[in-house]
């Protein structure tokens, strides 16, 4: 195989490399955040264990 054949038809540059890289960290933001976030029904649950220890002093 000829290498010039491998040879994709665009060349990637300083800007594109940024592009990318600002992608990626917006991805890995909105992953975060979805992984990150609690079921309303498990907040229901904290709220209460939070307001029946309160009450218990």
């Amino acid at each position: 195989m000829i290498v010039s054949q491998m040879k994709p038809p665009y060349e990637i540059t300083s800007s594109i490399l940024k592009l990318i890289t600002s992608i990626s960290e917006k991805i890995g933001e909105v992953n975060a955040n979805l992984l990150n976030k609690p079921s309303p029904k498990l907040r229901k649950q904290n709220r209460i264990k939070t307001i029946h220890s309160s009450l218990k002093n």
